[in-house]
């Protein structure tokens, strides 16, 4: 609603089919609960003075997974981690909730301005668990990038790990390109240190990148 826009980034636990699965449900308890909530006065202390219901809506879905997932599935060991985020693509300003996943970075003028760490547990870890939204304000040329530990974790043919501090070095190269660039540019190096070795986790980048106005969020 609003006009804002709603990106989510996720991980799973364990590997296969069935963790396919669990994160399907997730997306689609996502979806539900995000389009049903109507606010509720008990969210209140948990939200920034003057937010509005995009952000308890944001919230309020997160929560119901989360319980969901921890009282359905809690013997099955199973939970995930999650980087929600909203931002109106008018003004740039975002709000997000990381619910146990790596941190998010804001980047722009040629460094990186900011690591969004989490702001609760991951989800299904805990029942009852509390959540927090936090903002932040992006500039023009902002680019903000979230990612799974997939990215970290990829081994090389030598068995080394590609590790943060080199994914943020990547990252600093590509500050001032396009969104679609930015990403080719980590996924160039990314791959080029892995070389021949086989996959053995996931791989997932997202990447928004805001310009002034609507149109121009890529």
């Amino acid at each position: 609603p609003d006009n804002q826009i709603a990106f989510i980034i996720g991980d799973v636990s364990d590997k296969g089919v069935g963790s396919a699965l669990f994160m399907t449900l997730i997306r689609s308890l996502l979806r539900i609960f995000s389009g049903s909530f109507n606010g509720g006065a008990d969210l209140n202390a948990c939200i920034e003075p003057g937010e509005v219901k995009p952000q308890k809506r944001a919230l309020k879905s997160v929560s119901l997974v989360n319980e969901y997932i921890a009282r359905e599935h809690c013997e099955d060991g199973m939970f995930a981690t999650l980087f929600f985020a909203i931002i109106d693509p008018v003004t740039g300003k975002v709000y997000y909730i990381n619910a146990g996943h790596e941190p998010a970075l804001v980047v722009g003028s040629g460094s990186i301005k900011h690591h969004l760490a989490t702001t609760g547990p991951a989800l299904g870890a805990i029942d009852d668990a509390a959540f927090r939204i936090k903002s932040f304000q992006l500039e023009p040329g902002d680019i903000l990038f979230s990612y799974t530990d997939g990215v970290t974790d990829a081994l090389s043919e030598t068995e080394g790990f590609y590790k943060r501090y080199r994914l943020e070095n990547a990252i600093e190269k590509g500050t001032n390109e396009t969104a679609k660039k930015f990403l080719k540019g980590i996924k160039t190096d990314l791959f080029d240190f892995v070389g021949n070795a086989p996959q053995h986790d996931d791989i997932t980048m997202l990447t928004v990148k805001w310009n002034i106005g609507a149109s121009s969020t890529n």
